[in-house]
């Protein structure tokens, strides 16, 4: 675990929730998994624009990674109508519903990061996946 005062000020006080891991398809029929949950502000700083980087584990070696903007959650009927090639320009900064605008003290945001180059070996029973916050930005109390 970091220690919160070596962190940088824009991502202290954030924290991410264990992933919810689930396997589902793109339009391709590309296997994918999407490691979901919720971003706490437990800061006293309201953030904004907060990315979560997700890294599938066996052991210590990481397997594949992937990152998104908070606020990007896709229903699997979504999924299943994109490729891999097109998920990325689907992301938005501010999130589908522009939470990732403003994520004041005390407040959550919902992540979904989409894990799209799994191994072909993937088992669930020898890989984990963990998040954590790969940037954000204080927000400003101008518009």
């Amino acid at each position: 675990e970091e220690i919160e005062a070596n962190r940088p000020i824009e991502m202290r006080g954030l924290e991410v929730t264990k992933p919810v891991v689930r396997r589902t398809l793109l339009k391709d029929q590309r296997p994918v998994l999407t490691a979901t949950g919720l971003v706490h502000n437990k800061g006293t700083s309201a953030k904004r624009y907060i990315y979560v980087r997700a890294s599938l584990m066996e052991g210590r070696h990481t397997r594949a990674t992937g990152e998104a903007p908070a606020d990007n959650v896709f229903k699997d009927a979504q999924l299943r109508e994109l490729s891999s090639a097109r998920l990325p320009s689907k992301l938005n900064p501010g999130g589908f519903l522009g939470r990732n605008g403003k994520i004041g003290p005390g407040q959550s945001v919902a992540y979904m990061v989409v894990l799209t180059n799994i191994p072909r070996d993937y088992n669930i029973e020898d890989f984990q996946v963990k998040a954590s916050i790969s940037r954000a930005e204080l927000a400003t109390t101008s518009p």
